[in-house]
Parts: structure tokens; C-alpha cells; sequence
């Protein structure tokens, strides 16, 4: 009688284990009018990367990316080699322009980095920087308009939501993309 308590309770407690969930969700797209694929993970545990490479194939090996903690707002522009990311920060300043060549003051301070939710960024084949909000805004905007030809990509990473040039194009929820 004993041992039968002990195999239903054995049983009962194995039949409650918590079911697993997506460790991992992901989004996948092409920018328009360029030759730019990108791809977005959401993590549990609070992290979010966007991938960007020029072929489709190499998604899964990407190198080229941007880590964030999740809760922050990405607003990034892409052209056709260079992304630039928005800091949210006052601090950087655009230099000089040459021949569309943009040279920026480098942000490099880690304590900037923790505040703008960013981890980490891996350059390989695009030239990634991260910029002012003011430069953001001066450079790549005139009178709150997007200049051609950038592609701009904004991200809330805690409903999981990607707009590209103002258009929506991946609606978020509450749950974040954890279904």
C-alpha cells in the first residue's frame, strides 16, 4: 500500500514539470532596396541581437551584430556598407563629411554602453558605429524625415516589435514573442 502512495506520488510529481519554452525566438528580412538581410533573436533571459549580413545564406554564421539588453528601443540606419546606431546620447559629434563618408567622434566609454542597453557589437563586413542622438538625427533626418537612401529599422525589444523606414512590419504582443 505503501510503495503504491509512493509511485502515484512519484507519478503525480513528474506529470507537473513545468513545460519548456522557446529559448529563442527569431524574425528574419531583407531591408528594402538594398542587398541587406537582417535577423533578429530574442533570448530569454533578457537578451535581443540583430544580425546583419549580404546574403541569406549566412544568417545562421553571421558576424556582423548588435547586442542589446532587452527593454531598450533600437533606432539604427543602414546604407549600403555602414549601420549606424543610435545612442540615445547627447554626448558624440559628427566631424566631418567627405565625399558621404562620415566620420564621427568614437563613443567607446563602457559605462555609456551599459545605459544605451548595449552588450556588445561585432564588426566583421559593415562598419558599425554607434552615434549621437543629435548626429543620429542631424545626419540621417531633415525635419523629422528620413533622407534617402538610408533604411531606418526601429525595434522595441520587450514586445518585439520591427518598424522599418515607419512602417511596421513585425507587430509585437505582451508576451514579447513567448508563446
Amino acid at each position: 500500500m505503501r510503495t503504491g502512495f509512493l509511485l502515484l506520488g512519484l507519478f503525480l510529481f513528474l506529470s507537473c514539470k513545468e513545460k519548456t519554452i522557446s529559448k529563442q525566438t527569431d524574425y528574419v528580412f531583407k531591408l528594402p532596396q538594398k542587398d541587406v538581410f537582417v535577423k533578429t533573436s530574442k533570448f530569454q533571459g533578457g537578451r535581443f541581437v540583430i544580425f546583419f549580413v549580404s546574403d541569406s545564406l549566412l544568417l545562421d554564421n553571421a558576424k556582423d551584430s548588435i547586442e542589446y539588453r532587452t527593454g531598450f528601443y533600437p533606432q539604427i540606419i543602414v546604407d549600403k556598407t555602414g549601420i549606424y546606431v543610435n545612442s540615445q546620447y547627447k554626448g558624440a559629434r559628427l566631424i566631418s563629411i567627405e565625399n558621404d563618408n562620415y566620420k564621427f567622434e568614437e563613443i567607446t566609454d563602457s559605462l555609456f554602453y551599459s545605459k544605451s542597453g548595449i552588450v556588445n557589437i561585432g564588426n566583421h563586413s559593415f562598419n558599425i558605429k554607434v552615434v549621437s542622438d543629435s548626429v543620429f538625427s542631424e545626419t540621417f533626418f531633415e525635419d523629422n524625415i528620413q533622407k534617402s537612401p538610408y533604411s531606418f529599422i526601429g525595434i522595441d525589444t520587450d514586445e518585439y516589435s520591427i518598424g522599418i523606414n515607419g512602417k511596421i512590419i513585425k507587430k509585437g504582443d505582451i508576451y514579447g514573442g513567448w508563446q
